[in-house]
């Protein structure tokens, strides 16, 4: 995704992180989706959320994470 360009779901925000960091972000969010299985996802200050009765938990792809990915 070109910088600038906001992901506006979950999917779009993993597809846009960098390859090697992927397959963390979607292991998170399975995680999420089987614990909280009524939770809604969404995109909010950039970064993907899930809230169930409020918000329920946050994350991100960190720049520092994402330079100490082999």
């Amino acid at each position: 995704m070109e910088k600038g360009n906001k992901p506006v779901s979950v999917d779009e925000y993993i597809e846009s992180a960098p390859e090697s960091v992927r397959p963390m972000l979607k292991d998170l969010q399975k995680v999420i989706k089987t614990s909280a299985p009524k939770s809604v996802e969404a995109i909010s200050y950039g970064m993907p959320y899930y809230s169930y009765h409020g918000r329920l938990v946050y994350f991100m792809a960190h720049k520092s994470i994402l330079d100490s990915t082999p």
